[in-house]
């Protein structure tokens, strides 16, 4: 028991303070449409630097992880507006409502912050558009034969179909929209 005692009084005299953990994350509250989550460039965390804010560094360089940040904050502002239309709108267009708000919302911020590119804006916004319009026709499709017709729950279906082409989005996105320049 006495080993246990020592072992947590010794971290607590390492532990930063309040303040130095607030003055570790700044740098990581820079960018970002999640402000809270990630940094925008790689830095070698400092010894003052809380093993969170570490793990919150080398998660923002892997383009998946920002990917999928960008993701939840477009499935916010995306099964909102589909909730939203979805009360007047049938199902096959308030996706299309939704999706074409969530296409705006993350073209953004994935050209921005996600993949970083440095391309055309207009060779790969249209490539992105083009993408998202195939995508926004396929999701569009999926929830109206799901909803509409075979008269499955909107919402749960909605998430459903959202993974699924969310998948398929990064690939597209990734190797396709905003590829790297060669």
């Amino acid at each position: 028991m006495h080993a246990i005692k020592a072992h947590f009084a010794t971290r607590r005299k390492h532990r930063p303070s309040a303040p130095q953990r607030r003055e570790g994350l700044r740098p990581v509250l820079q960018n970002g449409p999640v402000r809270g989550l990630m940094s925008d460039s790689p830095t070698p965390p400092s010894p003052s630097t809380s093993g969170l804010t570490a793990l919150v560094r080398r998660l923002s360089e892997v383009s998946v992880v920002r990917f999928g940040v960008v993701g939840v904050s477009n499935l916010i502002v995306s099964l909102a507006a589909f909730r939203i239309a979805n009360r007047v709108l049938t199902a096959l267009v308030a996706q299309g409502i939704a999706y074409t708000l969530g296409t705006l919302w993350s073209y953004y911020w994935n050209r921005r912050w996600t993949f970083q590119s440095q391309g055309k804006v207009a060779s790969e916004a249209s490539r992105f558009i083009i993408s998202q319009f195939a995508f926004m026709l396929l999701s569009a499709g999926l929830l109206g034969l799901l909803v509409d017709h075979l008269h499955f729950h909107a919402t749960l279906c909605w998430f459903g179909v959202s993974a699924f082409v969310t998948v398929l989005n990064f690939v597209a996105s990734r190797y396709w929209a905003f590829k790297p320049a060669t």
